[in-house]
This record gives C-alpha cells, structure tokens and sequence, in this order.
C-alpha cells in the first residue's frame, strides 16, 4: 500500500478547521497507529515481530493523518510495519516529526505518541489524553480535557471506516505474510 502525502499547509488547515476543533484552534494534524491482525507466522522470527502485547496478536501496523478541516481528508498513509513497532517509533519513521510546520502548532495524538522530544525541538504542541497520576486517579480537569480530546479524535476512526481502508490493508499483508513465512 504506497504512502499517500498531501499534507495541508497549518494555514489553509486553520482557515477551514472544522467547528468541532473550537477548543484546539491550533491544530493542524490528528495523527494515529491503525493496526490489522495478520494469520500467525509459521516463523517464530517473524512471529516475534509481528506480535503486539497490546492487542494480543500478530498485526501489522502504519501511521495515518487526516486534516481537522470541513471534511476531514486522509493526508498521510503509510507503509506497513511489524506490530512491534512503537506509535513513537512508527511516527518518527514515517517523517512525521521531519514535517516543516510553524512553531506553535498542535498535533492532535493518541496516548502511546510520546513524542516530548520532537515537541521541544520543534516547539509543537501534542495534544494526547492525560495519563493517570500516582493514586490511579485523574482530576476532574484532566477528565474533561480527555472528553474534549476523545469528542474530536474520533474523526480518525470515522475517516478509517468511511473509506474501508482495513480492507485494502488486509490484502496488502497477504504477501507481507508469505514473505515472512518462506524466511
């Protein structure tokens, strides 16, 4: 399955932001992991590489971003990567972090893009759902603010499921899998 990159400039992104991103007025990106279950490799290399604690299985995973606008296009697709692989990892690899966007922008991600690093190197924002304190407990604050996240991230999913994309992957894995299998 070939990359597919149209990014969006921030500006032409925050002159049509759709009106469900008032909150983040900033954002230019929602990016996400979207992983496909894969047969379980005969290879127990491959088996290994394929496998995701997660989600319990064999899958393999790719990076998708859409564009928080009126219509909320797909801008990036990327290749397939073993299920191992981290959504830090997966993002660095795929060049999300190499993206000549102005200072200041926000990036809309989910909790496993821990991504610290590139948000002070490029002085981007990451907007990702709180994590739980020491006690296990998240203020009322941070559960309002993961609302608010979850209410608009939700669009990746329907984009996802809008163009049946898991299905094309699926066929895409097929041959990922034979290789990995004769190795």
């Amino acid at each position: 399955f070939a990359k597919l990159p149209m990014f969006l400039s921030a500006e032409y992104v925050q002159q049509h932001l759709h009106p469900s991103f008032s909150s983040f007025p900033k954002c230019v990106l929602i990016t996400d992991s979207l992983s496909v279950y894969v047969p379980r490799p005969k290879n127990l290399t491959a088996q290994s590489i394929t496998y995701n604690d997660y989600y319990g299985g064999n899958v393999m995973k790719e990076l998708i971003d859409i564009a928080p606008t009126t219509d909320f296009p797909i801008v990036f697709l990327s290749e397939l990567f073993s299920g191992a692989i981290s959504d830090k990892e997966l993002a660095v690899r795929c060049g999300l972090t190499k993206l000549n966007y102005p200072l200041g922008i926000e990036i809309m991600a989910d909790k496993g893009f821990h991504l610290q690093d590139v948000e002070q190197e490029k002085q981007w924002k990451f907007v990702i759902p709180s994590f739980l304190d020491e006690s296990g407990q998240c203020s009322s604050t941070d559960i309002g603010n993961k609302m608010k996240i979850s209410s608009v991230r939700i669009r990746v999913d329907h984009a996802i499921d809008s163009l049946s994309i898991p299905c094309c992957i699926e066929r895409g894995t097929e041959d990922f899998c034979e290789s990995l299998n004769s190795k």
